[in-house]
C-alpha cells in the first residue's frame, strides 16, 4: 500500500483554504514534504521518495498517514502564509504522530537480541 499524494494535496489545500493560490500552495506543500521525510529518516528510521509531482503515490504503508499528514501540516503552518491553529498545538500533534509512527517502525523491523528474535 502507499500514501496517495494527490490526496494529500487536495485535502491540504482544502483545510488551509489555498484554492486561488495553487501554485505557490503546491511549492510549499512540496517543500513541507521533503522536510517530512527528513524528519522521519532521522527520527523514525523510515525511508521514502518524494515524489517529484502529485501523481507519484509516497511509498510508505497506509498506517504513516496521519504522521505525513500532521507533519505536512507543521512544516506549512511553519512556513508562516497559511496558518491553522497554534503552531504549538500543532507540533505537539505531530510530534505524538512520530512517536507513534516510530514504535510502529520498531513493531515492523526484525529485532535479534542475546536472545535470539524477540518480535
Amino acid at each position: 500500500m502507499s500514501i496517495r499524494t494527490q490526496t494529500l494535496f487536495d485535502s491540504k489545500r482544502a483545510k488551509f483554504g489555498a484554492d486561488a493560490a495553487t501554485t505557490k500552495f503546491l511549492n510549499v506543500f512540496m517543500d513541507a514534504l521533503r522536510s517530512v521525510k527528513g524528519d522521519v529518516e532521522i527520527q523514525c528510521r523510515l525511508d521514502f521518495d518524494v515524489p517529484d509531482n502529485l501523481r507519484e503515490d509516497i511509498d510508505l504503508d497506509e498506517k504513516y498517514y496521519p504522521m505525513i499528514s500532521l507533519g505536512i501540516d507543521f512544516h506549512i503552518c511553519t512556513h508562516g502564509e497559511w496558518l491553522l491553529d497554534d503552531s504549538t498545538v500543532v507540533e505537539r500533534r505531530y510530534l505524538l504522530a512520530k512517536r507513534t509512527a516510530r514504535m510502529a517502525a520498531m513493531h515492523d523491523a526484525a529485532t535479534t537480541g542475546k536472545l535470539g528474535d524477540l518480535s
